[in-house]
């Protein structure tokens, strides 16, 4: 075993790449191994004593030198004339003093007498004296640095198209969703000292889904390529437009304060370029867009992503009006958003939290006096504002999806009482109050009958279902139906509110109710107003002629239940006969009738 101390640093190669120079290492290695090993090193290796004395030269040495040996040689026999005044005026004193030299350029001699330009390092041994050096040729030098720099080159243009691609779409070669902050936050900074005003307008297309289910999303990827071939075009080259995502974009103007009304201009062409029809593959292709608007500065502290949600929920008002249009950020708006937001999250914690309840207004017959069923009414207990009646909260629900939550709540909880109250022998039919949106929502009938499976004991007559006779004139194609399904599930149908919604007879033919509800109002100033009889008159009257139950609602005297019988109907509710009440105590009402 034998140590050997090798220096195989290239200093030239970390000032290239900016590596870090390895220092010299001990390898301890047999004899042959290390032979092998020094012998097969890409540069040139040799040992010289402290009288300057080749002791040992690797093959790459000879080889490139065209020595068979140099063992023993002076090192001012392999160097040039030039080199070794050199060597003595500048690298002998260098390695004396600090005990390594990097990086010379000398020249050597061949055997054949030729000069062999090469770049030498060396390292002075402290313990023995004993100087290693390494080399190679100085062409092959400049050829590796070259090399270097060229590798240098790729891999820097690699990581700036790597960088391009960060903030490029990859579909339109526009500005994507992270370019889009990038400009926000460096333009926000000065916007105030510029005396400027950024405006960020957020464009969703109309129809968009349309094609993509019509003609493929190939085609559908060309309409988004030329969509934004043509915002770009109608910009300034120092306006931004990016596709945010999807078939959404956002467009960033800047303009100097109180150019609003530019603004608009400007917005409302850009919608106009997008109504012209787009030619792709041979096709006219159709859409418009909507779009919203939000101006920076604000008041106050306003991020980059808060102008966009602005700019976003802007164009959320624009589709609620009818599409193909602009329109501008409202605080107020944004305002009730969030209190319609706070409210459906809340509404569906309180289904997880059993926080609804359901009262129940008994119906009878007027002539007897006997319990015929009962309507269930939702009410709230909401753990701050305490119990809330219906209109508190369900107008603000109108057609979003908690309605179908709440709806399929209201059935449940109905058909459990039902069977409850079966259990301890009372009989009583209760009708629940749908919407037209809740009817109409996807796979209404496949809920029902999973729920009426859920109560096998429970017959689905002993189920009606009350619909807003406003609503249901509305779509009374798509209703009758729906209704139809159920009343064949032996389920009945009401028509609530009967006398509001303004319903002709083929309304009536079409939906073929079971129960005509006469509304409150008619019954409340009945005694007063002549006109209200004579409307109650022709409902009983339809009544009769498409044989349905007529049920009055909101009686509050007696004087109005002698009346309404007198006319003809027999059945109704109203706080003269009872409140809706807990289910718990309507047992206790009936029996104490």
């Amino acid at each position: 075993m034998c140590t050997l101390k090798l220096i195989t640093v290239d200093a030239l190669l970390s000032r290239v790449v900016r590596w870090p120079s390895y220092a010299a290492v001990d390898v301890i290695m047999d004899s042959s191994y290390k032979q092998s090993m020094i012998d097969n090193m890409p540069s040139g290796y040799f040992v010289t004593d402290v009288t300057q004395s080749i002791q040992f030269a690797n093959r790459y040495a000879l080889s490139h030198l065209g020595y068979e040996n140099l063992l023993q040689r002076p090192l001012s026999e392999i160097l040039t004339r030039a080199s070794c005044i050199l060597f003595e005026s500048y690298v002998s004193p260098l390695l004396v003093r600090e005990g390594v030299c990097n990086e010379i350029q000398l020249s050597l001699k061949t055997a054949s007498g030729e000069k062999l330009p090469v770049v030498l390092n060396a390292r002075r041994e402290e313990s023995d004296g004993e100087v290693h050096w390494t080399f190679i040729g100085a062409t092959q030098r400049d050829k590796l640095f070259h090399e270097l720099v060229q590798a240098r080159n790729l891999l820097e243009e690699k990581n700036r198209l790597l960088e391009a691609r960060t903030v490029t779409d990859d579909l339109t070669g526009l500005a994507n969703r992270l370019s889009v902050t990038q400009y926000l936050t460096e333009h926000l900074k000065n916007a105030r000292v510029r005396q400027t005003q950024i405006v960020v307008v957020f464009i969703d297309l109309d129809g968009f889904k349309a094609i993509n289910d019509s003609h493929g999303h190939l085609v559908g990827d060309q309409v988004l390529k030329a969509v934004g071939q043509r915002l770009a075009g109608s910009l300034r080259t120092s306006d931004l437009v990016a596709r945010y995502g999807g078939d959404e974009f956002v467009v960033l103007l800047e303009h100097g304060t109180g150019e609003s009304k530019k603004n608009e201009r400007m917005i409302l062409r850009l919608l106009q370029k997008l109504r012209t029809p787009f030619q792709i593959n041979g096709q006219m292709l159709s859409l418009s867009a909507s779009a919203g608007a939000t101006v920076y500065p604000q008041p106050g502290a306003v991020e980059p992503e808060q102008l966009i949600r602005q700019a976003d929920q802007a164009m959320y008002k624009s589709k609620l009006a009818g599409k193909d249009q602009v329109s501008w950020f409202d605080p107020q708006w944004e305002a009730t958003q969030r209190t319609y937001h706070e409210l459906i999250s809340q509404m569906r914690a309180g289904i997880k939290q059993d926080q609804f309840v359901l009262h129940y207004q008994p119906k009878i017959n007027l002539l007897t006096g006997a319990v015929v069923g009962a309507e269930a009414l939702i009410r709230w207990q909401h753990p701050e504002r305490g119990m809330l009646m219906p209109m508190d909260f369900l107008p603000h629900i109108d057609s979003h999806h908690i309605e179908q939550e709440l709806g399929d709540w209201v059935i449940d909880s109905a058909l459990r009482q039902i069977g409850n109250w079966r259990a301890r022998g009372l009989l009583l039919p209760v009708s629940v109050n749908v919407s037209a949106y809740y009817l109409m929502s996807e796979k209404f009938l496949d809920r029902l009958l999973a729920l009426l499976h859920n109560y096998p004991g429970v017959p689905a007559s002993q189920l009606e279902l009350e619909l807003l006779e406003s609503s249901a004139i509305d779509d009374s194609r798509n209703i009758s139906s729906i209704a139809g399904v159920c009343q064949r599930m032996g389920i009945k149908i009401a028509l609530d509110d009967f006398g509001t919604g303004y319903s002709t007879l083929s309304h009536l033919r079409n939906l073929s109710v079971d129960v005509l509800k006469i509304d409150r109002s008619y019954v409340q100033d009945m005694l007063t107003n002549p006109s209200n009889v004579a409307i109650i008159r022709g409902i009983i009257g339809f009544a009769k002629a498409f044989n349905c139950l007529i049920i009055a609602e909101g009686i509050e005297t007696d004087e109005q239940l002698n009346a309404l019988v007198n006319l003809g109907c027999h059945y109704g509710q109203g706080y003269y006969i009872a409140r809706p009440m807990p289910a718990e105590s309507i047992e206790s009402w009936i029996a104490a009738r």
